[in-house]
């Protein structure tokens, strides 16, 4: 939510992770919001660990070709609105007493309360999003100054011009909510829960009336996910990776033997979005009640995940729909997204106590897997602009 200067011009979100750099340039025609393009690199190992920037160099060079190279249409800007990873940020909704100084003035007294740094070595920003009599419902992000500052000053070796930098559920939930369009029952925009699933960080953000209320982390990642399949059966991560999106926790497929790998890992997902939502209607009992949940993100794709979160939330779960606010037809770029899996069962075969494998009948197996969900957040970011 910190944001360097005004900008009425193109812009472009670059979703920075320590796995990938994702890219979407949204653009204006008339009243409608179209795609100009979308890019996505691979990074190489410890350029970004934990999310800070460990190798500038290495860094920079990716973003260049990202930028240079993207998988449909052309960037033809150097304007940017950067993501901030999850766990690097604070985001709180707070109340703040109506007073004789300015509102700015009475969150800056307030602020070290609330975040586990001082004042002085944080960016913050703030939007009001509830007015009452005496006080204001406020929404305040607040990240480490020297996180920033490394983004930034990175970005601009790699020849952008940077006009925001926001946590990640921010651009997430901009995304997901429809502009303009009032869906739940008492006529303002819904509340509801993201589950946003990354490589290597997942988080749960909750979103009434388009203002997020709460963000937390979830301490199970798709990463752990790939990993865990690939360490009991003996298997590569890529055989893996094709296990969790072909296979995943439906149990007919290859017997059941990746849902039987998952079940104590999901379980755990489960039991701390609960405590979640438990956590949400404790602490915010003036809130409406969450009404759906969207899963989102590049690690969600494990077959049969929604029915395994929804059997135990007892809630409706849906994909997140991350072009709700695209006005066109998204199959002229669906092909940027979509790839076939197949994966071979034989490699699937359990290892026994011995640590010899027991077989199962070898087949091939395949599985079409639309990868758009991974780039909610870049394109929350590339339309900060043009919302």
């Amino acid at each position: 939510m910190l944001k360097l200067f005004n900008s009425k011009q193109n812009i472009f979100g670059l979703d920075i992770s320590d796995k990938t750099l994702k890219i979407v340039q949204t653009k204006k025609s008339g009243d409608k919001t179209k795609i100009q393009a979308i890019g996505r690199y691979k990074l190489k190992d410890k350029v970004i660990v934990n999310g800070e920037i460990r190798d500038p160099e290495e860094f920079v060079n990716s973003v260049k070709e990202c930028i240079k190279k993207p998988i449909f249409g052309s960037i033809t800007t150097d304007l940017a609105v950067m993501s901030l990873p999850e766990k690097k940020c604070f985001i709180k909704s707070i109340q703040i007493e109506k007073g004789p100084n300015s509102i700015d003035d009475l969150i800056g007294s307030e602020i070290e309360k609330y975040f586990p740094f001082s004042k002085d070595d944080i960016y913050y920003d703030w939007e009001i999003f509830n007015e009452y009599s005496d006080y204001y419902d406020v929404l305040v992000s607040a990240a480490p100054k020297y996180i920033v500052d490394s983004y930034i000053e990175n970005a601009s070796k790699a020849g952008l011009s940077v006009v925001a930098i926001e946590p990640e559920s921010v651009a997430i939930c901009r995304a997901l909510t429809k502009k303009a369009e009032k869906k739940s029952k008492n006529n303002e925009a819904p509340t509801f829960a993201i589950i946003d699933i990354g490589a290597v960080e997942t988080f749960m953000v909750i979103s009434s009336n388009s203002s997020i209320i709460m963000s937390m982390g979830i301490d199970v990642s798709g990463q752990e996910i790939t990993e865990k399949i690939a360490t009991t059966l003996q298997i590569n991560e890529s055989q893996a990776e094709k296990a969790k999106i072909i296979c995943g926790l439906d149990k007919t497929k290859a017997e059941g033997i990746i849902y039987e790998i998952l079940q104590e890992m999901i379980e755990r997902m489960n039991s701390k979005i609960q405590s979640i939502i438990n956590f949400y209607k404790d602490n915010y009992p003036d809130f409406p009640d969450i009404e759906f949940v969207s899963i989102s993100g590049g690690g969600s794709d494990v077959n049969s995940l929604h029915e395994a979160i929804a059997e135990r939330l007892k809630l409706e779960i849906k994909d997140a729909d991350v072009f709700t606010n695209i006005n066109e037809d998204i199959e002229k770029y669906s092909d940027s997204f979509t790839k076939t899996h197949n994966l071979n069962t034989d490699v699937l075969s359990k290892p026994s106590k011995n640590n010899k494998k027991s077989s199962i009948v070898p087949e091939t197996i395949s599985s079409k897997h639309n990868s758009s969900l991974s780039y909610v957040t870049s394109v929350g970011l590339a339309l900060r602009e043009n919302l």
